[in-house]
């Protein structure tokens, strides 16, 4: 990819710059001070921007938001990875191009690979740990829910939120363990199966490799 870049520290000062130069592509981060992401993106599109708009964000539910995607052309997730980066925004300009799911190693069982995302995020070790503290904090809860929620009818919904959500940001973090857990889970909810048996092994095996990862995670 090559092109020149500006910087915009807020959504507020992003609009401004757009009134001022041509853009093609504006990588719009959800969260920001003064204008957030979205509010930013959808006084673009109302003041006709013909660019690209591109939504950078955690949140792995964004692609089921159908209000939303109809603001964003496609969405980046956090942390960046320079192979999806690139991928999303080729598919943008070229009708020929399948816009498909970046590959994880699914089947690599690793608790966390410090090095392969210490090298993905260009060596900042303090990105790196911001990162990781945002993942644990923001996964924390869902496991404490998870821990007291039982299998009924009226929760298999919310189980399949909190396990895609897990697995979907585990991956994301190279914690592939703790990815192919919360795949598990939510596969049994997909799946609509009912033994109470199996789903407390299941759970049981996340909410230990969040434990483990946890404390690996604390020593960094």
């Amino acid at each position: 990819l090559d092109g020149s870049v500006e910087e915009a520290s807020n959504g507020l000062e992003a609009l401004n710059k757009v009134k001022q130069e041509e853009f093609d592509i504006i990588f719009m981060d959800f969260q920001m001070p003064i204008m957030d992401g979205v509010t930013a993106a959808t006084k673009l599109r109302e003041d006709k921007f013909p660019g690209k708009i591109i939504a950078l964000t955690a949140n792995v539910f964004i692609e089921d938001n159908t209000d939303l995607m109809d603001t964003f052309d496609t969405v980046v997730y956090k942390p960046l990875r320079k192979k999806e980066l690139i991928i999303r925004v080729t598919n943008l300009f070229n009708s020929n191009t399948i816009d498909m799911p970046i590959e994880k190693n699914k089947n690599d069982d690793s608790l966390f690979d410090k090095e392969l995302l210490l090298a993905e995020l260009g060596g900042d070790l303090e990105i790196l740990k911001d990162i990781l503290s945002s993942f644990i904090a923001s996964n924390k809860e869902k496991i404490e829910e998870l821990k007291e929620i039982e299998l009924t009818t009226t929760n298999t919904e919310r189980i399949g939120e909190i396990s895609h959500s897990i697995k979907g940001s585990a991956y994301s973090i190279t914690a592939n363990k703790l990815g192919n857990s919360a795949a598990e889970v939510q596969l049994f909810i997909n799946n609509k199966e009912t033994d109470n048996e199996i789903f407390i092994i299941l759970r049981t095996s996340l909410i230990e490799d969040f434990k483990d990862l946890e404390s690996k995670i604390a020593s960094i």
